[in-house]
């Protein structure tokens, strides 16, 4: 599950997103990711689970901004019905039409009559997983390590 947090400190708003498999984890990862986007003084304003269904991430980190992107197929049922599926996924480009093409090529990874049927930029800022953010602490951990034997030396 996606959910979207909301932080705010040193009177700014951050706006980011985090996959977890219940509230109470997303709460977690929240103040985990709080930590490495805000200083120690921070407050969680809020926690939502979103629609999302998917998370497309660009490789490109530098000027990344957060779509998101309705996607529209036709998928049959276990009866044997048709219907159509819609699904929101979250995407990172650099711009709408990246962004816009990336969802495409996801739409058509399911059939050929998927189509995108909205897509808008968010305010999101960034999308933290549980090993992301494992590791974002551990590069904090070593810095401070190395910080702290700095100082010892000098």
């Amino acid at each position: 599950m996606i959910f979207s947090v909301k932080i705010k400190y040193n009177e700014e708003t951050a706006h980011f997103a985090v996959e977890a498999d219940s509230y109470t984890i997303a709460e977690a990862m929240a103040h985990r990711a709080a930590k490495v986007i805000a200083s120690e003084i921070y407050e969680i304003d809020s926690i939502t689970k979103t629609q999302i269904k998917e998370v497309l991430l660009d490789s490109q980190k530098d000027e990344i901004k957060y779509f998101k992107a309705k996607v529209s197929y036709m998928s049959v049922t276990d009866s044997g019905k048709v219907k159509k599926t819609k699904v929101t996924i979250l995407i990172s480009d650099r711009n709408i039409s990246g962004a816009f093409n990336s969802s495409i090529d996801f739409a058509s990874s399911f059939t050929d009559s998927a189509e995108v049927v909205g897509i808008e930029e968010t305010d999101m800022t960034d999308f933290f997983d549980e090993g992301l953010l494992l590791d974002l602490e551990l590069v904090g951990q070593v810095k401070e390590m190395a910080d702290n034997m700095m100082d010892d030396v000098f």
